[in-house]
């Protein structure tokens, strides 16, 4: 049985990326890789009659750089870097921009740069010729596409293509720079859906009988519509039976017996069977989870022109190892000397958002969780349904201090810790004295120890007030102002807060919290802070441009903070409205 090794490539192939975007920041060249070994399915270019192309000099840029037109944070890093690259090999300004045109333009006379799933006719093209795990730098009439169908291989494509394909020649007191040749690794994975075999001759197939299996299956059906702009209709499964089909769910079609039948109650399902496509769970209640799991993870729309589903997929897991097998960009690693990781996380209550049901974003919450393994986490608007939820896939890996608060009601603003990492020692609910909700408005502190060195430290977790609620702003700043002064008094150990404070770090009443408590802020005063800016946005849409958000975490003078990130990729940008922040830190004492 083949299963796709989706950890490994990514992490080694999001090394690669991150390297590239960083000379955004440097504007230093990446480090060059070992000269590639040709292997079954690559091609390059060696004709010595190619003809080098010239992309810059110091008067001009001849191929611009081109983007998709989408707001994309790892898009818009990706090309900025290469940008950066390009310039720091000639010393020469190298344009960029985006894909859009007005009505009635003539692309086909422009030279140009493509980089990913442009909207030109070439990298259609030439994605179209690739296998899932290809990639190309090639020369398509005036256009130089480079493309792939995953961010961690067009990263990889760029890379080769700064490594092995450019050169810089001295032409009198000018620095010219060429493209040499063409590169295409094709791949070896076959693609399911292909110009042979098109999605848009598939229809979805399920027990529309079942509340859950039609919500999945229709949830599938509108997030391809919101994709692809493919329409496939869903049908139930006493419809005809035919070639085509996504089935979703363990009791549409027979055929999909032989994988439900050693499937365990958490595991999920995603296998081709010749051309039909089953995607499924052991337990229903999760279906809609996995279905969105799998676009997460499929569909590649900045990228990629198809789904990309192997031809021969075939995996059969819990949905544990699915959760940690996202392909978020950002590194996992901790900042050396890091003594525990803290997390902060709002993930959106679905009883003010209809457009917001649990079901659905629940793994990919879960995922950034089990993936980046924060030491103890503080998460916001925690209704019921999401306990329940995160009883199915914490996988008794992590577990809640306190459920109910101080009232002995649903508590919104908890505590979540690593039972690996540390033990939990003491704990407790404060609600504030005023406040427009008894559930969300209150603090969650708990006492924490780590297994592996003994150290213990407390972090507290919170959500203060709507700002137009600021008279009790005021009150929830003094008073976990002072009950944090309290804990370290008692326990005499780093403090540590986290939440959503529904105010921006100018605030007064944040200032009044440091001033009063001699706390700093991680994203403020850590030795490494990486996207310290707004945290959140109006859900599924891209992160906000403001340079200071509502979400927060502080630490008492023992604390040293030395990594800060706000995490964001498009499948957290769905999951929630605010995005998860960390921090790595170290203890002074």
């Amino acid at each position: 049985m083949k299963k796709t090794k989706i950890l490994l490539a990514c992490a080694m192939l999001s090394a690669m990326f991150l390297t590239l975007v960083s000379c955004t920041v440097n504007g230093n060249e990446p480090s060059k890789t070992e000269e590639s070994t040709q292997v079954e399915g690559t091609k390059e270019n060696t004709d010595p009659k190619f003809e080098r192309i010239r992309l810059s000099d110091k008067n001009k840029t001849y191929y611009p750089l081109i983007r998709p037109d989408v707001k994309d944070t790892a898009i818009i890093d990706l090309l900025s870097g290469t940008a950066a690259s390009l310039k720091a090999k000639s010393g020469n300004r190298y344009e960029v921009g985006n894909d859009w045109v007005m009505d009635g333009t003539d692309t086909s006379v422009m030279n140009e740069l493509l980089l990913g799933n442009t909207a030109r006719a070439e990298s259609a093209e030439v994605l179209s010729s690739l296998n899932n795990d290809g990639f190309a730098v090639k020369v398509v009439g005036n256009k130089i596409v480079v493309a792939a169908h995953t961010r961690a291989k067009i990263a990889e494509a760029v890379q080769y293509m700064l490594d092995n394909l450019i050169s810089v020649e001295k032409e009198g007191e000018d620095n010219v720079l060429y493209l040499t040749g063409e590169y295409v690794s094709e791949g070896n994975e076959k693609p399911l859906f292909s110009a042979d075999n098109p999605l848009t001759g598939y229809k979805i197939v399920c027990n529309t009988s079942s509340a859950d299996m039609k919500a999945a299956a229709e949830a599938l059906a509108e997030s391809l519509k919101k994709t692809y702009g493919i329409e496939l209709p869903v049908v139930d499964k006493s419809s005809e039976e035919s070639e085509c089909e996504i089935v979703v769910g363990d009791d549409a079609r027979g055929s999909g017996n032989k994988y439900y039948d050693v499937l365990g109650k958490d595991d999920y399902v995603i296998a081709a069977d010749g051309k039909k496509l089953f995607i499924g769970c052991g337990r229903n209640d999760m279906t809609a989870s996995v279905v969105n799991a799998f676009m997460q993870r499929y569909a590649s729309k900045l990228y990629s022109n198809r789904l990309l589903v192997d031809a021969d997929v075939n995996i059969i897991e819990s949905l544990i190892a699915y959760a940690d097998g996202y392909d978020f960009a950002d590194s996992t690693d901790r900042a050396e000397g890091t003594d525990a990781r803290v997390m902060s996380f709002n993930i959106l209550c679905e009883l003010w958002d209809e457009k917001a049901p649990v079901k659905g974003r629940d793994l990919t919450v879960t995922a950034v969780i089990h993936r980046y393994a924060p030491d103890v986490i503080g998460l916001q608007e925690v209704s019921d349904n999401w306990y329940k939820a995160f009883d199915s896939l914490f996988f008794g890996k992590y577990e809640f201090t306190d459920r109910k608060n101080s009232k002995g009601q649903t508590n919104f603003s908890t505590l979540a810790y690593n039972k690996e990492t540390v033990n939990l020692i003491d704990h407790g609910v404060v609600n504030y004295s005023v406040g427009n909700s008894t559930q969300l408005r209150l603090v969650t502190w708990g006492l924490f120890e780590k297994k592996d060195t003994g150290k213990r430290f407390i972090v507290m977790s919170t959500h203060w007030d709507l700002t137009k609620n600021s008279s009790w702003q005021k009150v929830h700043s003094e008073e976990m102002a002072a009950l944090a002064l309290r804990l370290k008094e008692q326990y005499n150990v780093p403090v540590i807060t986290t939440g959503d404070y529904n105010v921006r770090e100018e605030d007064e009443y944040i200032k009044n919290f440091v001033r009063t408590t001699g706390f700093s802020e991680a994203k403020l005063t850590a030795k490494v802070i990486n996207r310290a800016g707004t945290s959140t946005h109006i859900l599924g849409k891209p992160r906000g441009t403001g340079a200071q958000s509502i979400d927060h975490i502080f630490g008492s003078q023992d604390v040293e903070f030395l990594y800060f990130n706000t995490l964001i990729d498009n499948s957290i940008l769905d999951a929630s409205d605010h995005l998860p922040i960390y921090a790595d830190i170290k203890f002074k004492n």
